[in-house]
């Protein structure tokens, strides 16, 4: 049931992330993750390195979109299944994201597949810039859905 349900919406298109991400919440996921690279804490050093501004940090700005399509599949198959990312591939971020500048991203599925207890579902995710231009692809996600209760 849940395999039919999800292969209904392969190729539709979901927005799963309509925001920015202000330099302090760069600043505070840098110092998190440990990623003290110039360009997303310094100013000036990015713009010694030609970008206008800080940048913000790519894993970041990736966590959002996934975390987007994660509770749109989330959504979908409800609270009695747990989703868990099994593999990432394809992953390209084509030009600087900087401070408050608004993106939108799109995730969907392009594939369902049943095996043993879980259900796989194959995502992808585009990213875009307010100007209407693609800045972050997510070419391959892969999620487990497991029931977490014994019918499903």
């Amino acid at each position: 049931m849940l395999f039919r349900s999800l292969s209904r919406l392969i190729g539709d298109p979901k927005l799963v992330c309509d925001t920015s991400i202000s330099q302090a919440d760069n600043q505070q996921f840098c110092e998190k993750t440990g990623n003290n690279q110039a360009i997303h804490l310094d100013e000036k050093a990015a713009q010694e390195k030609n970008f206008e501004t800080f940048v913000i940090n790519g894993l970041l700005i990736s966590s959002l979109v996934k975390t987007g399509a994660s509770q749109w599949l989330q959504t979908l198959v409800g609270e009695d299944f747990s989703i868990a990312e099994v593999s990432n591939k394809e992953e390209q971020q084509t030009q600087a994201l900087y401070p408050e500048q608004r993106f939108t991203a799109f995730s969907r599925i392009k594939g369902v597949e049943q095996q043993d207890d879980q259900t796989l579902v194959t995502m992808e995710h585009t990213a875009w810039l307010e100007g209407e231009e693609v800045f972050l692809t997510v070419g391959e996600q892969v999620f487990s859905l497991k029931n977490n209760s014994k019918s499903e």
